[in-house]
């Protein structure tokens, strides 16, 4: 891992892993359970939501951000400084935890992908009224824009 690019992949990869084991408990892929009761059509309809939304956000989205990152960010070049900056970058997939809750379960938007059965069993309840879903999808908007822009920063106090 002497380059920006190889610090990249590993650290973004690394990190992806991380969200996708934290955002487990939410059950986002209910691949078994979806075709389960072919009678309950919004139980369904629930999970095909909740899937649909998963796949978005925690398999497109941090595919086109890793395109962002590699093109727009991280130098090519080998050193300490662009495996610093690569590291740095990485760090805003975290961002995407704090968006998927707010738009998956957060108290004003669970109901729409999760029956009641399914946030009891899971034990989600989402946020009480002084956490709206603000609260989420705020520092998620901020990770992703903060450390790209510090990384970016760093890069160019390193060109200097």
């Amino acid at each position: 891992m002497e380059d920006g690019i190889s610090a990249l992949l590993f650290f973004y990869g690394l990190f992806w892993a991380e969200i996708l084991a934290t955002t487990a408990r939410y059950r986002g892929f209910p691949t078994v359970t979806l075709w389960a009761r072919w009678n309950h059509i919004q139980e369904r309809s629930r999970r095909l939501r909740r899937m649909g939304m998963s796949i978005l956000l925690l398999n497109l989205v941090p595919i086109a951000w890793l395109g962002i990152l590699y093109y727009f960010v991280v130098p090519k070049e080998s050193g300490v400084f662009p495996v610093c900056i690569a590291a740095l970058a990485s760090l805003s997939i975290f961002g995407i935890i704090r968006l998927y809750h707010g738009f998956v379960a957060s108290s004003e938007t669970m109901n729409k992908y999760y029956t009641p059965e399914e946030l009891e069993r899971l034990k989600i309840h989402g946020d009480d009224e002084a956490h709206p879903r603000w609260a989420h999808l705020g520092p998620g908007i901020l990770y992703l824009v903060c450390y790209p822009l510090l990384a970016f920063a760093v890069r160019g106090l390193h060109a200097l």
